[in-house]
């Protein structure tokens, strides 16, 4: 969570709304996560969780690599890119509001549901669940639960 400029939960999702309109023809599934997922009353930062569009399979077939380059060109449009990697995207001050987004990126062979759960619920909740994966032996790895001892 940032410490930064903060606004209600009704300003966050009209943002929200507006920047995951200009996502979504980027991106085969977009949802907004964090704070505004939870309904915090007070939000201080914007997450999404988004799956890239693919880019053409090549010669032989094997499907493309995800298309990232205009999302990072969008998010680049927004404000000051802090984070910009395969994964995630972080962009500090978004349309001059103060508040900083981050783009959780989900492509093969990360897993949907796990990358959404751990980017909405609270840090307890992330804990708890790698404890547990721990236990069991497995851990998240790239955004896909793998078994450790194999």
């Amino acid at each position: 969570m940032s410490l930064g400029t903060r606004i209600p939960l009704e300003q966050a999702r009209e943002l929200a709304a507006k920047l995951g309109a200009e996502l979504e023809p980027l991106v085969t599934r977009i949802h907004v996560a964090g704070s505004v997922r939870r309904r915090r009353p007070i939000v201080s930062d914007l997450e999404f969780v988004l799956e890239p569009r693919l880019l053409a399979a090549d010669l032989f077939g094997a499907p493309g690599a995800p298309d990232i380059a205009p999302i990072r060109r969008l998010a680049e449009s927004w404000g000051r890119i802090k984070r910009a990697g395969l994964r995630l995207i972080g962009i500090a001050g978004v349309l001059e509001t103060g508040i900083d987004c981050e783009l959780y990126l989900v492509h093969p062979p990360a897993q949907w549901g796990v990358i959404l759960a751990i980017r909405t619920g609270p840090a307890e909740l992330g804990q708890l669940a790698v404890t547990r994966m721990q236990r069991y032996g497995r851990r998240c790895q790239d955004g896909h639960i793998v078994d450790v001892r194999t």
